[in-house]
């Protein structure tokens, strides 16, 4: 049932995803520098998606609350005859609502991301820099394939995206250069910057 939905295991935490389009905003450009009408876009576009982000949610608590509802309706004795599976059968179904509805937020995100960074392009000022080959998350994703050459599905890579604050084009624009260093044999000795976020990073999945 959920086959399509392949979230990156080791590193699925929904909490950890960053749906502020502010923050990416903020990671790809100066806002202050920005001509005005790009600022206008922004910000119109900004307002459009925390209006959709938020009927999202409303219809993904709507969903749960039917099952929640359900449940409120069976008979009491069905239920103490049926407990664990009544519980297996909730859920599972609110943990698949939960993550078709992660799916359709992330997708979102990514809409939003993909326009403004086109526009930004077009009728922006962007800074001069190149994508960072360091990064802790997408490293640990790339190693925990444990193949040389990752390509990874399209819920992975909205998923990294947003835990990473940043667009589908560059997660595809990391995951190349990394496959290229990989194919070439050469990966810098310190592609991962060893700080505290690092750190914390590792050891709390292992908790």
């Amino acid at each position: 049932m959920e086959k399509h939905l392949e979230f990156p295991v080791h590193l699925f935490r929904p909490e950890g995803c960053n749906f502020n389009l502010n923050d990416y905003v903020s990671s790809l450009l100066d806002l202050n520098i920005q001509p005005p009408n790009m600022k206008n876009l922004i910000t119109t576009n900004i307002e459009k998606y925390v209006k959709e982000l938020n009927l999202l949610e409303e219809q993904k608590n709507c969903y749960i609350k039917i099952y929640k509802d359900i449940y409120q309706a069976l008979n009491h004795e069905f239920i103490k005859n049926n407990q664990v599976l009544i519980d297996k059968f909730i859920l599972e179904h609110i943990s698949f609502c939960n993550k078709q509805f992660l799916f359709l937020q992330l997708s979102l995100r990514e809409t939003f991301c993909a326009s403004i960074l086109e526009h930004a392009k077009i009728y922006g000022i962007l800074p001069d820099s190149k994508t960072k080959y360091g990064n802790p998350k997408l490293e640990k994703l790339y190693e925990s394939k444990n193949t040389e050459q990752v390509y990874l599905q399209l819920t992975e890579k909205l998923y990294m995206a947003a835990i990473c604050n940043t667009s589908v084009h560059k997660v595809n624009e990391w995951m190349a250069n990394k496959r290229h260093r990989v194919e070439m044999g050469s990966v810098p000795k310190k592609s991962i910057k060893r700080n505290q976020d690092y750190e914390d990073l590792y050891s709390s999945d292992s908790e």
